[in-house]
């Protein structure tokens, strides 16, 4: 499973500089695989790639609700919440 997930959010991450609409769908693929096998880390690192996703596509409400479903696991917190008020800067 966390190699699926890491796949996934590995070309997200290769997509993200280039704003493509396939770096959301990437991250929803990792989201959907973890969700299935009730991965929290999981469920929280896709969230985080499916925020920074809907950043770079303008979409910065959505972003940072994907911020705030990231940072539900405390141990991605800290990281997320950054991210989470620059995305509500932007709204």
């Amino acid at each position: 499973i966390t190699k699926q997930v890491n796949r996934e959010l590995l070309r997200c991450s290769a997509l993200l500089p280039l704003a493509h609409p396939e770096c959301l769908e990437r991250a929803d693929n990792a989201l959907a695989i973890a969700e299935e096998a009730r991965a929290c880390h999981l469920i929280s690192k896709s969230q985080f790639h499916r925020g920074l996703a809907l950043m770079e596509l303008k979409r910065y409400k959505e972003a940072s609700d994907a911020f705030t479903k990231a940072a539900s696991v405390r141990d991605w917190s800290g990281k997320v919440w950054s991210w989470k008020n620059s995305a509500e800067r932007m709204v």
